[in-house]
C-alpha cells in the first residue's frame, strides 16, 4: 500500500510536443492550457549512444515492474524543469524532469527540486493515520541566483574599476 517512486536518469516516453509546462525556463508555454506545444516540449529524438526519452516499449515495461502504486516519476536528462502527468498509465503518475544545479548545461537560472515524503502509516498498527487528502509527496523547485549574470557584472566592475585605475 505505499506510493512507488521510480528514479530514471532519461525521462519516460511521452507523445510529441507534450508541454512541460509553466516552469520550464528554455522556452515558456506558448499559451495556458494547451494540449500540444512543441517549443515548451522535450524534443523526442536521439544519436549516438543517447536519446531524449526512453522508447515508449522500455517506458511501458518499467511502469508495470515499478507496479499498482507508482505516483511519482524523477529523471533529469533534459537540465531544465519539466513537468507532465502520465495519463497513459495505470494511475497517471506526475513525472519531473529535475532541473540541472549547474548553469553551464545550457540553463541560465540553475535549480534543484525539494520533495517532502510523509508517510501516513502508524508503525505500530500498520493502519493508515492520514484524516483528509493531504499529499504524501510534495515537490517545490527552487531555482538559484544566475550565475552567468553574476560573473558578467563581475566582469563589467572590473574592466570599470581597470579605466578607473588608468584614468
Amino acid at each position: 500500500g505505499f506510493p512507488t517512486i521510480l528514479l530514471t536518469h532519461v525521462p519516460l516516453y511521452r507523445k510529441p510536443a507534450t508541454p512541460c509546462g509553466p516552469l520550464r525556463e528554455r522556452l515558456p508555454p506558448s499559451a495556458p492550457g494547451l494540449e500540444e506545444d512543441e517549443p515548451n516540449s522535450l524534443r523526442l529524438g536521439g544519436g549516438y549512444q543517447y536519446q531524449n526519452v526512453l522508447t515508449q516499449l522500455i517506458s511501458n515495461e518499467l511502469v508495470s515492474k515499478a507496479g499498482p502504486n507508482l505516483v511519482q516519476v524523477y529523471s533529469g536528462d533534459d537540465h531544465d524543469y519539466c513537468e507532465i502527468v502520465h495519463r497513459e498509465f495505470n494511475g497517471s503518475p506526475n513525472e519531473i524532469t529535475v532541473k540541472s544545479i549547474s548553469w553551464a548545461m545550457g540553463v541560465r537560472h540553475p535549480g534543484f527540486l525539494l520533495t517532502s515524503l510523509w508517510n501516513p502509516i502508524d508503525p505500530v498498527t500498520g493502519e493508515s493515520t492520514q484524516k483528509g487528502s493531504s499529499p504524501t509527496i510534495q515537490n517545490h523547485l527552487c531555482l538559484l541566483p544566475d550565475q552567468l549574470g553574476i560573473f558578467i557584472h563581475y566582469a563589467s566592475l572590473l574592466g570599470l574599476s581597470i579605466v578607473i585605475l588608468f584614468a
